[in-house]
């Protein structure tokens, strides 16, 4: 059984991995924008979009690490 430090030790872990992945979605998502900006924004809303949820869903799970 691990010790209190080492549970808070891989859940620091956890939510830096999960900070990097959406820092990645949030990065991939800004230059989607950015190159989709010449199509139409019916095309470009689709993929943003998506790409949006992914960072509000793994938004929402840092902050529930954070609160819980």
């Amino acid at each position: 059984m691990l010790s209190k430090k080492g549970m808070n030790l891989l859940r620091a872990l956890k939510l830096r991995r999960l900070v990097d992945v959406l820092y990645d979605v949030q990065d991939v998502r800004i230059r989607t924008q950015n190159r989709l900006r010449q199509f139409p924004s019916e095309t470009s809303k689709l993929y943003v979009s998506r790409l949006m949820k992914m960072e509000m869903d793994l938004q929402n799970q840092v902050e529930g690490m954070l609160n819980g």
